[in-house]
């Protein structure tokens, strides 16, 4: 039995009451047809969230992606105005203004909510990467010759 099944079996009977989520390569899914050909990849125990039509795997990419899409509403509510980086020419580089006291508090108060909000979002999960076919998996080629 191939090593990555072993562990994904592992896992499973480890944990037995969590979802097992796979999350495919995109290069396995390169046509336009019902089924794919894969293989099991490495699996683990970690989290996943779903939004706005996506899986997400990692935290930060996930509170980027929220505050992204909610930033205006998220920065009334708690008073946060985030400042932009100034283009000094004569440096030749950018320049962050520097926070007020104020500014830090609203900015901790936006972090706080957006860790809150990816708790919320994520479950743990035993995750299975599939990935393009084993060496084990070989493609049937046309003959280069045909005999009668």
């Amino acid at each position: 039995m191939n090593e990555k099944f072993k562990e994904l079996l592992k896992l499973v009977e480890e944990n037995p009451d969590l979802p097992i989520l796979c999350m495919v390569d995109g290069d396995v899914v390169g046509e336009d047809y019902g089924y794919w050909m894969a293989s099991i990849g490495t699996a683990t125990v970690g989290e996943f969230a779903s939004y706005n039509e996506r899986y997400y795997d990692d935290r930060q990419a996930f509170i980027e992606e929220y505050y992204a899409r909610n930033d205006e509403a998220i920065d009334k509510y708690f008073g946060y105005s985030p400042k932009l980086a100034e283009y000094d020419a004569v440096r030749k580089t950018y320049i962050l203004p520097e926070k007020t006291e104020e500014e830090k508090e609203a900015e901790r108060r936006v972090d706080a909510y957006l860790e809150k909000i990816a708790d919320r979002a994520f479950t743990k999960a035993i995750i299975v990467y599939v990935e393009t076919p084993d060496d084990r998996i070989l493609e049937f080629m046309d003959e280069k010759e045909i005999v009668d």
